[in-house]
């Protein structure tokens, strides 16, 4: 994870219930002096919810932690894909800005999006 960070990628963790991956995102933020808002994974979320999270995580030079991945609907999903690579290259050019879903903000530097995900029982 540190290593995707160090070239402005982002990172996914992927495991076992109960194992910490959110946790050790959330702390790795904090070790850096990084912010992190965690978005837990849900079918109902909207793209403009994502969008306007993922708007002002970058404002500020957080990092976004999108929860349970797997559990938010494909189509949110590829719209997450999208926002995501849009700050991934963003920083990794060393924008001072984005657009998001038609509008425009300031990107701080440090700004990341990391995703976490279960296993998925395949009984």
């Amino acid at each position: 994870m540190s290593n995707a960070i160090s070239n402005h990628y982002c990172g996914a963790s992927i495991g076992p219930p109960g194992t910490g991956k959110t946790e050790t995102i959330k702390d790795l933020a904090a070790s850096l002096l990084r912010r992190s808002i965690i978005v837990n994974g849900c079918d109902n979320f909207s793209v403009q919810a994502m969008a306007n999270i993922f708007k002002g995580t970058a404002m500020v030079g957080a990092w976004t932690i999108v929860d349970e991945f797997v559990k938010i609907k494909p189509t949110l999903m590829a719209a997450i894909a999208q926002m995501l690579q849009v700050v991934r290259f963003a920083s990794q050019n060393h924008a001072t800005s984005i657009t998001i879903e038609t509008e425009s903000v300031r990107l701080k530097a440090g700004s990341a999006v990391f995703i976490t995900s279960n296993i998925l029982d395949e009984k």
